[in-house]
């Protein structure tokens, strides 16, 4: 998923030219990791441990999170279309 492809670009080495910004947009502000739902619903995990928040997942990874909904995307830059 997103986070997954979020926090691996983070890691990979960029030249510094190069290096994009990473943001993850996603609705809702926490990672609910499914199959743990099992272990939270019967109370022997936490809601953070099952459904940590994006904001503490990607502490100190480089990648910022926006909470919401993409509407579209504008690249800009040389390469962009005129």
């Amino acid at each position: 998923g997103g986070l997954y492809t979020a926090l691996r670009l983070s890691t990979l080495v960029w030249k510094e030219s190069t290096k994009p910004e990473i943001t993850l947009v996603d609705k809702s502000d926490r990672f609910v990791f499914k199959p743990l739902l099992y272990e939270y619903l019967t109370d022997e995990l936490e809601l953070d441990e099952v459904a940590p928040r994006f904001t503490d997942v990607l502490q100190r990874s480089g990648v910022a999170f926006v909470q919401g909904q993409v509407a579209g995307v504008t690249r800009s830059g040389e390469d962009a279309a005129p």
